[in-house]
């Protein structure tokens, strides 16, 4: 059987493999002979980072592709457009590398280090909401109207000040968070505020957390955030291995529906309750309704429990699946 992998399609596996940490094209194989193949400008500095892995310059990808014959194994975002080269039969294996499932011990540090990051992204934001004022169901910051894309400025430079980034963090408010993956702009409003900021730090590894802020008074939206928080904190509870996965979403349900939060198609809790985290933001395991697997030691998992109606709420943290469930970041 021969692995292949491209890059920089399949960086987050070819890193897992071997360190390797490049944008540019390059193309791994393991199999009899486990190879990274590197564009020229790259190649010394590869011989250099590389370890345990033979590094050849890259010149005739073609010819390459045409050597590797047998069982040949690809990832789902393996580009189609070379298995056509390839010389052995085509299987796409997902997840493709099933001990990326589970961390080691050093990969819980290196998510828990960018955990830390994004707590602190989040606070910077939360400091400017506390010194917010009200006018007319619009946040003032300083006289001047707040917007998503100055928290988001605010975030961002901590977060690069300390070798991560989030470009694609959401700062929502108002009826923006009526839906989940809004990333917000313009004035922030009177009601709930969603912070959701994902970094990936300098260690290649990432985190994952959000909170909600209420501006003003809303006795609705507090009694969602409740529900919402004691679902988080009860699914945490049962981040133990053995754990049906499905069990955790039908629990959090469970839950938001005692305290009286009905969930349709489009309104309550339409997303899953979480997913794995590591190299790339979102990771196996999908944590939802569906999935029929069990929870693992050394799962690194998020619950991010959330309603949504005219407005809506989400509470996120990223849990080190064991015996004691472990939330990173605190």
């Amino acid at each position: 059987m021969t692995r292949v992998l491209i890059g920089p399609a399949d960086a987050a596996n070819i890193y897992y493999r071997t360190q390797w940490n490049s944008d540019a094209f390059c193309v791994y194989i393991e199999g009899e002979k486990t190879v990274l193949y590197v564009a020229g400008f790259e190649y010394l500095r590869a011989k250099k980072k590389v370890k345990n892995t033979q590094v050849k310059e890259l010149t005739d990808l073609r010819k390459i592709l045409q050597e590797i014959t047998g069982e040949v194994y690809v990832d789902k975002d393996f580009p189609y457009r070379y298995t056509e080269h390839i010389t052995g039969t085509v299987h796409v294996k997902h997840p493709y590398w099933t001990a990326r499932v589970t961390k080691n011990q050093q990969e819980i540090t290196y998510i828990e280090e960018t955990q830390h990051l994004a707590q602190k992204a989040i606070q910077c934001v939360e400091d400017i909401l506390k010194q917010t004022e009200l006018r007319k169901g619009i946040a003032y910051y300083k006289g001047e109207i707040l917007t998503s894309e100055y928290l988001k400025l605010k975030a961002r430079t901590y977060l690069i000040q300390h070798e991560a980034d989030c470009p694609d963090m959401i700062i929502s408010s108002g009826e923006q968070t009526a839906y989940p993956h809004d990333g917000g702009s313009g004035a922030i409003r009177e009601g709930p505020v969603i912070i959701d900021i994902f970094p990936q730090g300098k260690n290649r590894y990432h985190g994952d957390m959000t909170r909600t802020i209420l501006l003003g008074k809303s006795a609705k939206v507090e009694q969602m955030l409740k529900a919402v928080q004691q679902a988080h904190k009860e699914c945490i509870q049962r981040c133990v291995p053995g754990t049906s996965i499905a069990s955790l979403q039908q629990h959090a349900e469970k839950v938001l529906c005692e305290y009286g939060f009905e969930t349709t198609k489009e309104q309550g809790f339409i997303h899953a309750l979480g997913h794995g985290v590591g190299l790339d933001i979102h990771e196996e395991p999908s944590v939802s309704g569906r999935n029929e697997e069990t929870l693992e030691e050394g799962m690194v998992i998020t619950i991010e429990p959330g309603l949504y109606y005219d407005v809506g709420v989400r509470w996120e943290d990223t849990v080190v699946v064991g015996k004691e469930p472990r939330v990173l970041g605190r």
